[in-house]
């Protein structure tokens, strides 16, 4: 396990067989450091990593960064990252592949939150969605 100095007496510290400071308590100068990431394996002699959830998980230059190194990626593969870290081409993608009916689902989300932006005088209370359209 890696941890930072916010995590330094979390569970999954105490209950990992070896962990390894990454740094800081912020993100930017521990977790989503791709270098020290890279360093720690090598110093573990790690030849795979499994990233977690969120942070460097569907970082294509993560994946990219470990197959240069011959360190092993425990997670979706480069193209599934690109074409899933994108919202428009993931939606594009799902609609070729005919996996949902994606318009009718993004008309009904759009007039949803039309609707909360109504009723709540145009706040949305800490209810934020992110969506995309062609």
């Amino acid at each position: 396990a890696v941890y930072s100095e916010a995590d330094k007496y979390s569970d999954f510290v105490n209950m990992a067989d070896e962990s390894y400071f990454i740094g800081p308590s912020a993100p930017n100068e521990s977790y989503l450091v791709i270098k020290k990431m890279i360093e720690i394996a090598k110093k573990s002699k790690s030849d795979a990593i499994h990233p977690g959830y969120g942070f460097l998980s569907e970082n294509y230059n993560f994946v990219k960064a470990l197959e240069k190194e011959r360190i092993k990626f425990i997670g979706p593969n480069k193209n599934a990252i690109t074409k899933m870290g994108d919202k428009i081409e993931s939606k594009n993608l799902a609609l070729k592949l005919k996996t949902l009916k994606l318009k009718q689902k993004l008309m009904d989300l759009e007039k949803v939150m039309f609707q909360m932006m109504f009723l709540n005088k145009g706040m949305v209370n800490q209810f934020i969605m992110k969506l995309s359209t062609n």
